[in-house]
């Protein structure tokens, strides 16, 4: 029987993130390039490690923002087993 050969993890992997403008004051965009972006999922994270924001990307931009006060957050981006994360600010 053949063997099926290693599915590389790069094909799926998430590059080029990036956040802008951070800090910001009513919304924030954050981009990412990914070959499987149906796939990449987001938590919104504050300073106290709850998830105030969460679902799945829907290609390769998420903008959010309104609906969090001002503070430091962390989000991540998943994709399987990759994470990703990032620190914004709220003015």
């Amino acid at each position: 029987d053949p063997i099926d050969p290693p599915v590389m993890a790069e094909e799926f992997s998430i590059s080029d993130i990036s956040a802008y403008p951070n800090p910001f004051d009513e919304e924030i965009t954050v981009k990412f390039n990914s070959a499987d972006v149906e796939n990449v999922t987001y938590e919104v994270i504050d300073a106290l490690g709850r998830i105030v924001l969460a679902g799945n990307a829907n290609g390769d931009t998420i903008v959010f923002g309104s609906e969090l006060k001002a503070g430091i957050y962390v989000v991540r981006l998943h994709n399987g087993n990759e994470v990703h994360s990032l620190k914004i600010s709220k003015q």
